[in-house]
This record gives structure tokens, sequence and C-alpha cells, in this order.
């Protein structure tokens, strides 16, 4: 059981089966839909900072991208360049109750 304001890590790599088309990977298509996850996530974890990376592909509709980056406090979307071009993945990683480098910690 988390405690109060702890920091919970949460990586969504869903299969995208018919999500990912010639257009790109719309995470609104995945099942079930990234916002729906990361909306679960913000429900049952209300207490806690969230930090969620969403795997998406380097082709990917922007406006499903949009539509997840306003879910989140801070946000940003990367793609690594290892594969083929058309082949390489990438994260979406957004906060939710905290800013990158806001978050105290007690060491």
């Amino acid at each position: 059981m988390l405690e109060d304001d702890e920091l919970l890590v949460a990586f969504v790599a869903l299969p995208w089966g018919s999500a990912l088309s010639a257009g790109g990977l719309d995470l609104r298509a995945t099942t079930p839909p990234i916002g729906t996850i990361v909306d679960r996530l913000e429900a049952s974890f209300r207490e806690n900072h969230l930090l969620v990376a969403v795997q998406i592909h380097e082709r990917v509709d922007p406006y499903s991208v949009a539509e997840i980056m306003g879910r989140f406090t801070w946000s940003s979307t990367t793609t690594y360049e290892i594969d083929a071009a058309g082949e390489n993945h990438g994260l979406l990683i957004g906060t939710i109750r905290w800013k990158a480098g806001l978050l105290r910690t007690d060491a």
C-alpha cells in the first residue's frame, strides 16, 4: 500500500492492434484507450504524485498525443532512433500533481 504523497511510477504499454495504422499510432484507439488508463490512475491514487510513461511509436497521431498531454501537469515526448525509420518507439512521459524537479523527497 502506498503512503499519501508517495511517488507512483506507471509504465503503460498496451498492444496497439488497429490503433497503429499508416496514419500513425492513435492513443485514443488502443484497448482500453490510453486516456482511460491515465484517468483511472489519477482517480485511484488521488493522494499520490504520479509519473506515467506511455510507450508510443515514432508515427503518432498528434491530436491523440495532445489529448493525453492535456491530462498531465507536465509532459514530454521522446523517440528513440534505434531501429530503421518507421520502426522506432518512444515515450510520452507525464506527471500528475507535481512537476519534474519539484518533487520533495525525504532521504
